[in-house]
């Protein structure tokens, strides 16, 4: 009985072995390219996103400088207290060797590439690098002028307007 076992056992190894051989599936690659490559060629040069809700509006236009470097102006209104807070320079892309994703309001994933402007504060601006039409904006140790009622960082996802 034992030597029954034995033989199916070897049986049974010899022939899935054989069959997961001849059938190897090649992982698909995907390449990704980074929205500087992208936006290099296009008519993405001077853009514009825009966040608003009842309360606050955010807009933050682009203008692509080099293929490292954006010049940003980033505002923040709050429209029932009548206050604002503005912020311009230009900012870096990050020299991470993986790229970053970010998800929509529906759930859907894409990839960003992240922008560093770092003066008093590091602001990062995340840039939709497939399609370049939604942006966010986050902030680590920040001391600017900016108030709880006019915040740096994106309530929600900007989605470009022009």
């Amino acid at each position: 009985m034992k030597r029954i076992g034995l033989l199916f056992f070897y049986f049974s190894f010899i022939c899935c072995s054989n069959v997961s051989e001849s059938k190897k599936i090649e992982p698909e690659v995907r390449e990704a390219k980074s929205s500087h490559e992208q936006i290099k060629y296009s008519d993405y040069n001077n853009s514009t996103f825009t966040f608003s809700n009842d309360t606050i509006v955010q807009t933050l236009d682009i203008k692509i400088e080099s293929e490292n470097t954006i010049e940003f102006s980033f505002s923040s209104k709050n429209v029932k207290r009548n206050l604002s807070f503005e912020l311009k320079g230009l900012a870096k892309l990050s020299e991470k060797e993986d790229m970053e994703s970010d998800v929509d309001e529906d759930g859907n994933g894409y990839f960003v590439d992240e922008y560093i402007y770092q003066k008093n504060c590091s602001v990062i601006f995340r840039l939709d690098a497939d399609e370049f039409r939604r942006a966010t904006v986050f902030v680590r140790d920040c001391h600017l002028n900016s108030s709880r009622f006019t915040p740096i960082a994106s309530i929600g996802i900007m989605h470009r307007v022009k």
